[in-house]
C-alpha cells in the first residue's frame, strides 16, 4: 500500500516596503524545494548595505567571507567592482529525503481499505462486542471435553458442526465406543436405512447386524470394507456366494463373529477328494472369531476358516456340538484344541463354555501344551473331579496369568479347586463363579487375598454363609471392587452390609435379587457409603408382606424394587 503524507507549506505574509526604499528581496525561499540564495545574491538591486539576519548567522556559520554593513545611522554601499564569491549551498527539500514516498497534493481524500480478519478474529464484531465461536476451539480442547460426557450426548454434539462432527467420529478412542446395529432388515442399496449408509461421510468400524437378510448385491461392502474392524452376524439369513463377497472386502478385519448362523454352514457342501478352496481370501489381521451356537459347520469347514485367519488369538466355540452325534462332537472338540496348540504362542483367549464331553481328557491336553498362556478363560465343567492326578488341578497350576475366569455353572468345581485358583492366578480381575452349588466357606476363606479384583459373581451358591461372607469374601481390608453379584443369598445381614460398603467403596454395580433378608438398614448403609454405586438390583428383595414396595434414595441409583409372597 502506498503511503500518502499530505505536505502543505505556510508563508508569512508580505509587508508593504517602506516610502523612498526599494523592495527587499525575501530572506528564504518560497517553496521549499527551492535553493536558498547566497548573502551576494540577496543584496544584489537593493538600496540597503545591510544584510538580513538569516544571511549574517549563514556566514558566520560557514566561515564564508562577507561584506559586514555598518550600522542603520551609517549606510555604506558595496563596491560593485569586488564580486563576492560566495559557495552556494544547496538545501536539501523534504521530497528529496523520501525518496520511496509517493507525494500527493494537500487535497484530503477519504481512504477506505478492506479490513481482513483472520480465523481467531471472526467471533469479534466491528462494534467491539464478542460472539462466541466454540468451533473454532483447538481440536485438543474438544476433545478434552467430549471425554467427560457419555455417548449419547457426544453424538447429539456432532450434529451442530463439521468440527465437532470430526472430533466426535474420528478420534479412535471414541469410535471403538460406537457400534451400528441394524436389526430385522433387508440389505440392499436401494431401501433404507442402508442406502443413508452406502455413500457416507465418515467411517462405520464397528458393525452389528441381527436378523438381517443378505440376499440382494449392495456397494456398501465395497466402499466401506477397509475400514470394518468388527463384524457380527446374529441369525442372519445368508448364504456362501454373498458371505464370500463381503470377507474379500474386509481387509483389514479383527473380529468376526457369526452367531448361530446356521444357514451359512448348512447348504455350504465341500468336495473332499478335491483342493477346493473353500475360502478363497484371508484374513491377515483376524483376531477373534467366535463361531457360538452353530451347529452345523463340521471339522473341514473349521479348519479350512482357520486357514484363512493364521493370527488368531481368541476363539469363542460356546454353545456348540450340542445336536452332533458323540463321535461328531469329540472330533470338533480334537479340532478346537489343534488349533489352540497351533496358535499356543499368541493364544490368548478361550470360550468353551456349554460344550457336552468336555472331560478330564481335555483338562490334560490343555495343562500339557507348552507356551500357552492364557488371559481370559470360559469354560462349563459339569462333571466330577477325579481322585487320582485330575486335570482341572493340573491346568490352573500352570497358568498363573489368567485375568479373566468365568466359571458359571461348572457343577465339579470344589473348594480344592477355588483354593488353588487363589493361590496360583494373583492376577485376577473378574471371577465369575455363579450357580457353582459345591463351593462352601471353606473355599472362598481366602477370596479377600485378590488384589485386584475387580468383578465378583458368587450368586445362587447357596452353601455360603453369611460368616463366609463377611470374612472370606469381604474381609477386612478396602479393596477396589466396581462389580459385585450376590443374588439368591439369603444368608446376607446386615452386619455384613455394613462390611461390605465399608470394604468396597468404588461399587457400582451391586446385584441383591432375592435376598429377603435386606432390610431398611442394609439400604440406609448403602445410601450413606456406596457414593458411586450406579446400578442397584432389589428386585423381589421385599420382607414381610406383598404389597411392601422397596425403593432406595440414592440419587445415582438405578433401584428395581420388588415383592415377594
Amino acid at each position: 500500500m502506498d503511503f500518502v503524507c499530505p505536505v502543505s507549506v505556510f508563508l508569512p505574509a508580505r509587508k508593504a516596503p517602506a516610502k523612498g526604499k526599494p523592495d527587499r528581496v525575501l530572506s528564504r525561499s518560497k517553496s521549499l524545494d527551492q535553493p536558498m540564495p547566497s548573502g551576494a545574491e540577496r543584496n544584489v538591486g537593493t538600496g540597503e548595505g545591510k544584510p538580513s539576519l538569516s544571511d549574517r548567522k549563514s556566514s558566520t556559520g560557514s566561515g564564508a567571507k562577507s561584506s559586514a554593513s555598518s550600522s542603520g545611522s551609517s549606510k555604506k554601499k558595496p563596491d560593485p567592482k569586488v564580486e563576492m564569491v560566495v559557495e552556494k549551498r544547496k538545501r536539501d527539500s523534504v521530497f528529496t529525503l523520501f525518496p520511496s514516498v509517493q507525494w500527493k497534493p494537500t487535497v484530503e481524500e477519504n481512504v477506505q481499505l478492506p479490513v481482513q480478519y483472520c480465523d481467531w478474529m471472526e467471533s469479534f464484531s466491528c462494534d467491539g462486542r464478542f460472539t462466541a465461536r466454540y468451533d473454532l476451539l483447538p481440536m485438543e480442547l474438544i476433545l478434552k471435553i467430549f471425554k467427560q460426557i457419555n455417548a449419547s450426548d457426544r453424538l447429539a454434539a456432532s450434529e451442530t458442526c463439521r468440527r465437532w462432527f470430526e472430533a466426535a467420529h474420528y478420534y479412535e478412542p471414541f469410535q471403538r465406543r460406537m457400534y451400528f446395529n441394524f436389526d430385522r432388515i433387508e440389505f440392499n442399496d436401494e431401501d433404507g436405512p442402508i442406502k443413508y449408509f452406502s455413500n457416507p461421510i465418515r467411517t462405520y468400524p464397528y458393525l452389528t447386524f441381527t436378523f438381517v437378510e443378505f440376499t440382494k448385491h449392495s456397494d456398501f461392502w465395497l466402499n466401506n470394507g477397509m475400514y470394518i474392524r468388527e463384524l457380527t452376524l446374529r441369525c442372519c439369513l445368508i448364504r456362501k456366494k454373498k458371505f464370500i463377497t463381503i470377507m474379500k472386502n474386509l481387509p483389514m478385519l479383527e473380529r468376526l463373529e457369526l452367531m448361530q448362523c446356521d444357514e451359512l454352514f448348512k447348504h455350504w457342501t465341500l468336495d473332499y477328494s478335491t483342493d477346493e478352496p473353500m475360502f478363497p481370501f484371508t484374513l491377515p489381521h483376524l483376531k477373534h472369531l467366535s463361531l457360538a451356537a452353530c451347529d452345523y459347520y463340521n471339522e473341514y469347514h473349521f479348519e479350512r476358516f482357520i486357514e484363512a485367519a493364521p493370527a488368531l488369538e481368541s476363539i469363542d466355540v460356546s454353545n456348540c456340538f450340542i445336536n452332533l452325534y458323540l463321535a461328531r462332537r469329540m472330533t470338533m472338540i480334537s479340532r478346537v484344541m489343534r488349533l489352540v496348540s497351533k496358535n499356543r504362542n499368541i493364544m490368548k483367549a478361550l470360550n468353551i463354555s456349554d460344550i457336552p464331553c468336555f472331560d478330564d481328557v481335555a483338562w490334560h491336553l490343555l495343562a500339557e501344551m507348552n507356551g500357552l498362556y492364557l488371559t481370559h478363560f470360559t469354560v462349563t465343567y459339569t462333571d466330577r473331579i477325579p481322585l487320582k492326578d485330575p486335570g482341572i488341578l493340573k491346568f490352573f497350576s500352570v497358568q498363573t496369568r489368567l485375568t479373566h475366569l468365568d466359571l458359571t455353572s461348572s457343577i465339579g468345581v470344589n473348594d480344592v479347586c477355588l483354593q488353588l485358583i487363589v493361590e496360583s492366578c494373583p492376577l485376577l480381575q473378574v471371577l465369575k463363579l455363579r450357580r457353582c452349588w459345591l463351593l462352601s466357606d471353606e473355599g472362598v476363606q481366602d477370596l479377600h487375598t485378590l488384589k485386584h479384583l475387580r468383578v465378583l459373581d458368587v450368586s445362587s451358591c447357596e452353601r455360603i454363609s453369611d460368616y463366609g461372607m463377611r470374612v472370606g469374601i469381604i474381609g477386612k481390608r478396602a479393596r477396589p471392587v466396581d462389580e459385585a453379584y450376590f443374588s439368591l443369598l439369603s444368608t446376607l445381614s446386615d452386619y455384613t452390609m455394613y462390611y461390605l460398603v465399608l470394604m468396597f467403596k468404588n461399587l457400582q454395580v451391586l446385584d441383591l435379587d432375592s435376598n429377603a433378608t435386606i432390610t431398611d438398614t442394609s439400604l440406609q448403609y448403602l445410601c450413606c457409603y456406596s457414593q458411586e454405586l450406579r446400578n442397584l438390583n432389589l428386585q423381589s428383595c421385599a420382607k414381610g408382606k406383598p404389597q411392601h414396595h422397596i425403593t432406595a434414595s440414592h440419587p445415582h441409583c438405578h433401584c428395581q424394587g420388588g415383592s415377594s409372597k
